[in-house]
């Protein structure tokens, strides 16, 4: 875990390996199209809480193309790593896991994803995303 960049998401902390430039080039890309139909909607304040968030976002959810979200979260699976060490990549471990914490499975994909992405995008950006504050999940 020496390039890792952890997160808490429920109660427990997962961590995802870092991206190589090639890798969050196509990432940040595939996830900037993914997200585009509701990002231009959202009005993010600094301190905002994960409710404030949530409540721009469901409106618009069903502009979003679900086969390119599944390909992004597929994609912030294969870079996880689970807090008991194990990869989310090995499909038993990684349902083993989310069985016995549901309620982390989509939260721990959506951090992921916003840790994968802030550290390439301009500096404001990664300010907002880390402004929001999901740390109440």
């Amino acid at each position: 875990m020496n390039n890792a960049k952890t997160f808490k998401a429920g109660k427990h902390e997962y961590a995802v390996t870092g991206l190589s430039p090639d890798k969050a080039i196509d990432f940040c890309t595939d996830a900037t199209i993914t997200l585009a139909p509701i990002l231009n909607s959202l009005e993010i304040a600094e301190g905002g809480s994960v409710g404030d968030l949530v409540r721009q976002i469901i409106p618009n959810l069903g502009l979003l193309n679900p086969e390119r979200v599944k390909k992004m979260l597929a994609d912030v699976r294969a870079s996880m790593i689970l807090p008991n060490g194990n990869l989310a990549s090995a499909e038993f471990q990684y349902h083993e896991w989310f069985m016995q914490n549901p309620s982390e499975l989509m939260i721990s994909h959506v951090k992921g994803a916003m840790t994968l992405l802030k550290d390439f995008f301009p500096q404001e950006l990664g300010t907002i995303l880390a402004g929001t504050n999901l740390s109440e999940v």
